[in-house]
């Protein structure tokens, strides 16, 4: 197998530079500023239908919080795990990683995961709470 390939070496390791993305701050991923921003935007929709909702119905309004408590704690483990695997390189744990190696592959895989996981997820979120809007505003009328 020729790691030099570019083709093989996405198909192996995925869309995502693992090495970039680790090596710098994840902000600088448009995919995890995506991300932190859908779920920023779940969490601020949950937390507001839960004041809205509570005037209405407080003993079902409650189902709102652990949303939005699991959006962030969602969000929270992601950067955590980002945040042990940068750890090893600024203690030099990982260093010069060839690409195609073994360690660049994992690490493509490990950026994937993450970034291509979370997006997704908040927006299904965002999507169903959406919906329990719209079936709480039909509901009431």
């Amino acid at each position: 197998m020729d790691m030099s390939d570019p083709d093989l070496l996405q198909i192996r390791r995925g869309p995502l530079d693992g090495r970039k993305f680790f090596c710098s701050s994840p902000f600088r991923s448009l995919r995890f500023l995506l991300a932190s921003a859908a779920c920023l935007g779940g969490m601020s929709y949950a937390l507001r239908l839960y004041w809205h909702w509570q005037r209405l119905w407080p003993s079902m309004s409650w189902i709102f919080v652990p949303v939005a408590v699991g959006l962030g704690g969602t969000w929270l483990v992601a950067y955590r795990y980002i945040g042990r695997v940068r750890n090893l390189y600024s203690e030099g744990l990982i260093g010069n990683v060839e690409p195609g190696s073994p360690v660049d592959v994992l690490l493509g895989i490990a950026a994937g995961v993450i970034n291509e996981t979370l997006f997704p997820w908040f927006a299904i979120v965002i999507l169903l709470l959406g919906l329990a809007e719209y079936l709480l505003t039909h509901a009431c009328r």
